[in-house]
């Protein structure tokens, strides 16, 4: 189960606490530190909201001299150096006593006073030895920041012999001086109570410690946060339980006995914020849910789920240009090259390895949380799932995407439309060009690079390297100087590259059945000549005809062949054809040469081949665009 425990570290505020005045509704107004019967009595306050914004956790002053709380013989938990600490809520623009002790109107002294001075909308701090009220030299007085009136303040005056110190909402202003402490044992100490000079106090009071030493920054800022509701005593008793109780703190000191909380527990933020602060490259954490001191976790925030299923949930509802339920950011600030950052991570695992779970380190869901669609016995880095919502988008990636190792679909579509293109051109000529590119079969090194989570096995493919030369467009490198081939790339020109093959088989189609025409015909032709010999054989009659191919595309093959040094080719190109050439090339596709035919009609090439080594290759003859005929030669 997921129990809440916040730690507050209360046991320092309770070391020299002479008295402690929680103002809470409770039926009495107390000390219970120190045991000494100091109980104040109340006149004419009333119960009203606090400064947590709690029903009946403080007291309302009415303003007038009938209105205040009397601690009796106070001198006792007073002394030489002293802390008062006090939340103030001031009503009215005026100048009004808040706490202070006093002999009475009669001889006019008095030891300390806490009183607002509105002329500068100022608290004012005044301490005094023995003697007239109206003569200045008998006292010292300390300012604070400028205040508002209705609105909670936190106040800390702080007297010794050598420095009086005023602390409002944790900024102090402080002076030195040389009057000695005095405290009268007749006098008593009183909240709320003006003198002939200051007005009475209209607003309201809660939680009044009184220490007989000087609060230090850390403790004043504890004591300050209003989400922190420091009890006055370990113990406990009516009246003096801060947060009502009767324990020291929200949870219990490392190793104590458990102290678990009897109920839920409220902290009103009041537009305020509840921090955990520590120093600086402290290690310091926070537990949330773990029902032990446990601060092994690998971060400043632990939190623990082991029965409710959500460990931490993230709701946001605003009117925002932009929500975010949770947000992860993280710097590597000395911009370390060999530091991972991360700003959200997360870790999938099926405890003991449990086939029927589905488990995802992060998951995402467009249009409502369905887990039924998450495929069973699989663990996964991050899932998406939009199926409940067609049309929308289970992940969304704006900007490039590097994937090492499989990629496992049933559809891939990619941005084509008409819409998105400009400078949209037919591809041409690109027969000749996949000629020159090879497949080849394979294996990756995977032990060599580990990190790119290769496959095993032969896998089929091109080389990125050989493919750059004829389609740069198709090949992209990476920061490390590696290449990609993009093969859906290939598509359009495999499809172009097929239609050029059908017009070239087509127009040899034509070829052949006009050539298969005109041998039907000169068989035709022998048929009736033999017929013609058979019938004139009494007679010498005999005729002649001329074959010639001078309108028909002629390749030769070339002679010599096998040849060592020399060889040449014969070739006829009909004038009516634009282009011609005769292209060279390896056994491996690799083109040679390629020589352009200017002159038409019949001729012939020599090649001279003393540097080119032995072996197998081929030479083509290319008119306007279509390959006519191969041949092979042989170089020994």
């Amino acid at each position: 189960m997921l129990s809440a425990f916040i730690q507050i570290n209360a046991q320092g505020l309770l070391n020299n606490l002479k008295g402690c005045y929680p103002l809470h509704c409770d039926g009495a107004v107390n000390n219970a530190t120190t045991g000494v019967n100091l109980n104040g009595t109340l006149f004419n306050v009333s119960c009203t909201t606090g400064h947590l914004g709690l029903s009946n956790t403080s007291y309302q002053f009415a303003g007038n001299p009938n209105s205040y709380i009397d601690i009796a013989n106070a001198n006792s938990i007073l002394g030489p150096v002293m802390s008062i600490s006090a939340w103030v809520y001031v009503n009215s623009n005026s100048s009004q006593e808040i706490i202070h002790m006093e002999s009475g109107c009669s001889n006019h002294t008095e030891a300390f006073g806490v009183n607002t001075e509105w002329n500068g909308s100022q608290l004012r701090f005044r301490a005094r030895k023995r003697g007239n009220l109206c003569t200045p030299s008998d006292f010292v007085t300390v300012y604070s920041a400028p205040i508002t009136a209705n609105a909670w303040y936190h106040v800390v005056l702080y007297f010794d012999n050598s420095v009086a110190t005023l602390w409002v909402n944790g900024v102090s202003t402080s002076v030195n001086h040389s009057l000695q402490a005095f405290y009268m044992s007749i006098a008593p100490l009183r909240f709320g109570l003006g003198n002939m000079v200051v007005g009475s106090f209209t607003g309201k009071m809660e939680d009044i410690r009184i220490y007989d030493r000087a609060l230090t920054a850390g403790e004043i800022t504890q004591l300050s946060d209003p989400s922190q509701d420091v009890a006055c005593t370990t113990a406990g008793s009516s009246g003096s339980g801060g947060s009502g109780s009767g324990s020291c703190c929200l949870g219990n000191l490392c190793g104590s006995t458990q102290n678990p909380l009897l109920g839920n527990y409220e902290i009103p933020m009041n537009s305020f914020n509840f921090n955990f602060t520590t120093s600086t490259n402290s290690t310091s954490k926070l537990n949330l849910g773990s029902n032990a001191c446990n601060t092994s976790g690998p971060a400043r925030l632990n939190v623990m789920d082991d029965n409710i299923g959500t460990a931490i949930y993230g709701n946001v509802r605003t009117n925002g240009s932009t929500n975010i339920a949770v947000r992860g950011y993280a710097v590597d600030v000395n911009s370390n090259a060999a530091v991972t950052t991360f700003g959200i991570l997360g870790e999938s695992m099926a405890s003991g390895g449990n086939v029927l779970a589905a488990t995802a380190g992060v998951a995402g869901f467009c249009g409502g949380y369905n887990t039924s669609n998450m495929p069973v016995g699989e663990q996964i880095g991050v899932y998406g799932n939009s199926i409940s919502n067609a049309g929308h988008w289970a992940g969304y990636f704006d900007g490039d995407v590097n994937v090492v190792g499989k990629v496992w679909g049933s559809q891939f579509n990619w941005s084509s439309d008409k819409r998105f293109k400009k400078e949209v051109k037919q591809l041409e000529d690109v027969s000749e060009k996949l000629s020159m590119i090879n497949g080849y079969s394979y294996l990756f090194k995977t032990e060599e690079f580990k990190n790119k989570n290769f496959p095993d096995g032969e896998q089929l493919g091109l080389i990125a390297q050989e493919l750059k030369l004829v389609f740069p467009q198709l090949v992209t490198e990476d920061r490390q100087g590696y290449l990609a081939v993009n093969y859906i790339g290939l598509v359009p020109l495999l499809l172009e590259g097929f239609k050029e093959q059908r017009l070239e088989i087509r127009d040899q189609k034509q070829t052949v059945e006009i050539q298969q025409k005109q041998i039907e015909e000169l068989k035709a032709m022998v048929i009736s000549l033999m017929n013609n010999n058979q019938t004139n054989r009494g007679g010498a009659a005999s005729s002649s005809i001329e074959l010639n191919d001078n309108n028909a595309i002629v390749l030769n093959q070339n002679v010599p062949n096998p040849f060592s040094e020399s060889t040449t080719i014969n070739y006829n190109i009909p004038i009516e054809f634009k282009k011609a050439q005769i292209i060279f090339v390896t056994n491996t596709g690799k083109i040679l040469k390629a020589v352009d035919i200017v002159t038409k009609g019949n001729g012939n090439i020599t090649v001279y081949a003393n540097d080119l080594s032995n072996g197998s290759y081929s030479y083509s003859l290319v008119v306007d665009g279509r390959t006519i005929e191969t041949k092979l030669m042989i170089k020994e």
